[in-house]
């Protein structure tokens, strides 16, 4: 499976410490050279550090083009799409938005922590606690769709 990830998941997965969690579903990810250097600049995190050289960083040929995205969404987007990618990772709705619309599957962070219960990786308590560990480390969400990330959890759980 051909994986393409933005920094957005990476960043909030290590800030709840899953990053071992998307390398075990995901075998091969990879990642632009403007995400790794997104990843590189200022952090000073060993957790997140540690997985870095796990990430297949590589150069896009070219660039789509949209309006508003962030050059590293851009590039993610860019590079799924020369990869023929079976998923693309990314949070920002309006980069989501572009990449769905070139036919690309898409994952956030909040879709990443519900696959990762589906496949037992974690339980619904832990669920629960990520969740709200996210929220508090400034993950963006809607209250409609914290509701909703509840529910299909309590799904997932009971089937």
């Amino acid at each position: 499976m051909i994986v393409v990830s933005n920094a957005s998941p990476i960043i909030f997965l290590s800030k709840i410490r899953k990053l071992d969690l998307l390398l075990k579903l995901y075998k091969e990810i990879y990642i632009p050279i403007k995400v790794l250097e997104e990843l590189l600049k200022g952090k000073d995190d060993t957790y997140l550090d540690r997985y870095i050289p796990k990430f297949k960083a590589e150069e896009i040929k070219g660039k789509i083009s949209a309006l508003q995205l962030h050059e590293g969404e851009l590039e993610a987007i860019s590079l799924a799409v020369e990869k023929k990618a079976d998923l693309v990772l990314l949070d920002d709705k309006k980069a989501r938005i572009v990449a769905k619309g070139m036919k690309l599957k898409v994952k956030g962070t909040l879709g990443l922590l519900l696959t990762f219960l589906d496949k037992k990786l974690i339980s619904h308590d832990e669920f629960k606690l990520l969740l709200d560990i996210l929220v508090n480390a400034n993950f963006r969400i809607s209250i409609n769709l914290f509701k909703e990330a509840l529910k299909q959890a309590e799904e997932i759980t009971n089937k």
